[in-house]
């Protein structure tokens, strides 16, 4: 298994290193199989349940540790029996462990020397502090590079930590003592990362996307003004674009730029609760959509051509569904929930509240999963279709065919890879909600 990062600063490889290490003299020596024997006596000289002994160290071969010093006097006769010997591959693996360990740390030391630092769940992001369009873009490239690089070296850790407990658990279940232990190992924490090639596809994919939100979603500085006398608050993103939010007699309006300050979307909500949201096209009319108090379907005209649509809501509820909502996972100490949920779009109140250092990818997700919704609903299906059984980055192209480039926020930071991903994902939860309906 691969653990959290908080997990693994717990863990001590070299202790059963040293472990490996007597046992291996043992048997090299065919010494200590009966009572009051060699083995006998460095069982004694362990601490009882050694692999619970730090308490934080958990996992197939923390438990497989456990079980073989604690129980290795009753069973030593057995495994020899069997033809088993396995404590030279404990020594072994123990210590491709432990130089997997030093190598993560020292290349963890170098990235959080800078800009970047990296999460519980070990994936890198830029730290959330006020920069220059061009900078993000250049430390967004650079986290992508350091996460290549520490999934090999966490590929590296989760296979030792394999391999170190495969020769032990089969023997430890074929006496029926490790079955429960087993059944509550906690999960990898880069889930996929040890599994088939799609498998590890999938789980860089979710590390790009949540540097995607990450960037799009990270608030690096609030501003409050007035406007014809009415408080305005603008937030800017990590990526360098911005959300504006005011209110007035007419409703609540909330602007969206991108890093060039180009306004690439609006969204009013009118008195009377209807919704009016416009995205804005190059050389084209703006696609306007309305949605009426309450929710249910939505509106949107395209060139004259008028296109049912899922509501604001149910898009949001689509891509929290589908892995691409406004949360933040695993620990990340540099990044805030605001006091209320940003799935979705905010109200000029709930903006007011926010402060730097908050999270709040969900309003330019939503603004992406609308803009992929009208794409697929002006396509007749087709592509939502393929977009969800298998082409994921169709129904993302589809929206930035119809809405263009300027609807993605992320695309400003250049990194084509993560942007592609993040649209296809949205099309993806998207697609099934529209296409299943």
């Amino acid at each position: 298994m691969i653990p959290t990062r908080g997990i693994l600063a717990t863990w001590r490889p070299a202790d059963v290193v040293a472990v490996g290490a007597e046992l291996d003299a043992l048997f090299e020596n065919n010494e200590g199989f009966g009572p009051g024997g060699k083995l006998a006596d460095l069982r004694s000289a362990v601490p009882d349940g050694y692999g619970n002994a730090n308490p934080n160290w958990k996992g197939q071969a923390a438990v497989a540790a456990g079980a073989a010093v604690g129980r290795v006097s009753k069973y030593a006769c057995a495994f020899v029996d069997l033809g088993l010997g396995p404590y030279g591959q404990v020594s072994r693996e123990a210590a491709a462990l432990a130089r997997a360990k030093a190598s993560i740390d020292e290349l963890v030391s170098v990235i959080e020397s800078g800009d970047l630092y990296v999460t519980d769940n070990w994936t890198v992001l830029v730290r959330p502090t006020p920069m220059e369009p061009d900078m993000a873009k250049l430390m967004a490239l650079a986290a992508q590079g350091f996460q290549t690089q520490l999934n090999g070296h966490l590929t590296t850790l989760g296979l030792a930590e394999h391999r170190l407990a495969s020769p032990l658990v089969p023997d430890s279940l074929f006496f029926g003592q490790m079955e429960n232990d087993l059944a509550g190992a906690p999960k990898d924490a880069v889930p996929g990362l040890l599994g088939t090639e799609r498998a590890r596809e999938s789980a860089r994919e979710a590390q790009q996307l949540e540097l995607v939100r990450h960037m799009q979603g990270t608030v690096t500085r609030k501003e409050t003004m007035t406007r014809d006398g009415k408080p305005v608050t603008r937030l800017t993103m990590l990526d360098g674009s911005k959300q504006v939010y005011r209110s007035d007699e007419t409703g609540e309006t909330t602007e969206f730029y991108d890093s060039g300050g180009k306004l690439y979307s609006t969204r009013k909500v009118q008195l009377d609760g209807e919704t009016r949201t416009e995205l804005m096209r190059d050389g084209k009319s703006p696609v306007v959509i309305t949605e009426s108090k309450g929710g249910g379907d939505a509106k949107a005209v395209v060139d004259g051509v008028t296109l049912t649509i899922p509501s604001h809501s149910d898009i949001a509820s689509a891509l929290a569904g589908g892995g691409v909502s406004g949360g933040v996972a695993g620990l990340n100490p540099y990044v805030r929930q605001p006091p209320f949920s940003a799935a979705s779009f905010l109200s000029a109140g709930e903006a007011a509240s926010v402060e730097a250092g908050m999270g709040i990818s969900g309003p330019g997700l939503a603004v992406l999963g609308t803009a992929v919704a009208v794409g697929m609903a002006e396509d007749d299906y087709t592509k939502c279709v393929a977009g969800y059984q298998g082409g994921a980055i169709i129904a993302g192209e589809v929206a930035l065919m119809l809405a263009g480039p300027e609807l993605r926020p992320v695309a400003a930071l250049g990194v084509s890879t993560a942007t592609s991903l993040a649209t296809g994902a949205i099309g993806t939860a998207v697609g099934k909600m529209m296409c299943q309906e």
